[in-house]
């Protein structure tokens, strides 16, 4: 999570080696899916079918609006329940700071 180049809080996931798997504006989220929450519905069954029992309660899934305007989602697999949560609930505020348009980050 950082400033973008117009100082737009984004979201950046990479994969080994550092490569840039991708990068949205946090603003640009429209939506979080847990299966707690949202049920195994809200997943592809072929993303559920690769997964542990464990692992599906770890699963989120980020709708958000690509560059082109179109939705997209991706899914994270938290280490934890804990995790997860924490992470959802980080990245729901920080998408509501983005909206409100706020761009700086201050810590005390």
């Amino acid at each position: 999570v950082g400033a973008g180049g117009g100082g737009a809080l984004g979201l950046s996931l990479t994969g080994e080696g550092g490569s840039v798997i991708v990068s949205f504006a946090l603003a640009s989220i429209c939506d979080i899916y847990s299966v707690e929450d949202d049920g195994e519905a809200a997943f592809p069954k072929p993303i559920l079918a690769e997964l542990g029992k464990d692992e599906v309660l770890k699963l989120l899934r980020v709708y958000y609006y690509s560059t082109n305007k179109r939705c997209e989602s991706l899914f994270i697999l938290e280490d934890t329940v804990g995790s997860r949560d924490t992470f959802r609930d980080s990245l729901r505020v920080l998408c509501i700071y983005a909206k409100s348009g706020g761009t700086q980050l201050t810590g005390s």
